[in-house]
């Protein structure tokens, strides 16, 4: 089972299905059940994360980044499927708990339906960033632009994967500061290309409109 975001680990135990019902029929024993499972998970992270420290001087998890403490992509894809007020009285608690432990933590909003959660999320003073990933066969972050907007204009860092050709307009919509670009070139030449233009049309937007 993978180290993961709590609800998820729910959903593999009972089954998408059974939570899906669990969660109008049994709210608060699932919230309880979260909790613990967090407990754990914050147990395991702790014993994990003294092992490696000292190596690694920081910590890392599935995303390509590194922090100098205790990081990690937080997370609850089977979110996705429930209204934004089921999500924070049942799973908001345990990621309040988690990011009140670690040092830094982005959250992988996964999924078109989970940008509705976004509002509620914002409201956590420890979630730093955001990653913006519609899903399989969606468009381009990009084209959520009011969700984008959103959060940067909360202060808070985004994180985004999207083609060369559209890092343009990225940065004429966004603000650089705390912009986080995933992107993947064909040739060396269009790297040092795109990281030109990137130095040149990079700006700090103050007001977020």
């Amino acid at each position: 089972m993978a180290f993961g975001g709590c609800g998820d680990t729910l959903a593999a135990l009972r089954s998408t299905n059974q939570l899906l019902y669990d969660v109008i029929d049994n709210p608060d024993y699932v919230r309880e059940f979260d909790l613990y499972l967090m407990d754990q998970w914050i147990e395991i992270y702790e014993n994990s994360y003294n092992i490696t420290k000292e190596s690694a001087q920081g910590s890392t998890c599935f995303f390509a980044l590194w922090s100098p403490g205790k990081f990690y992509a937080v997370h609850n894809d089977f979110a996705y499927m429930i209204s934004p007020k089921m999500f924070e009285n049942i799973f908001l608690p345990s990621i309040k708990k988690q990011t009140d432990y670690l040092d830094h933590a982005i959250y992988h909003v996964d999924g078109i339906g989970n940008f509705a959660h976004v509002d509620s999320l914002l409201e956590l003073p420890k979630i730093q960033a955001y990653q913006i990933l519609p899903g399989e066969g969606k468009p381009s972050p990009l084209h959520y632009m009011d969700i984008l907007k959103k959060i940067q204009k909360a202060g808070r860092n985004l994180h985004i994967t999207i083609k060369p050709s559209e890092v343009t307009y990225a940065l004429e919509s966004l603000s650089a500061k705390g912009l986080f670009i995933d992107t993947v070139c064909d040739t060396v030449e269009d790297v040092y290309d795109l990281l030109k233009m990137v130095e040149k049309e990079s700006k700090v937007i103050d007001k977020i409109q």
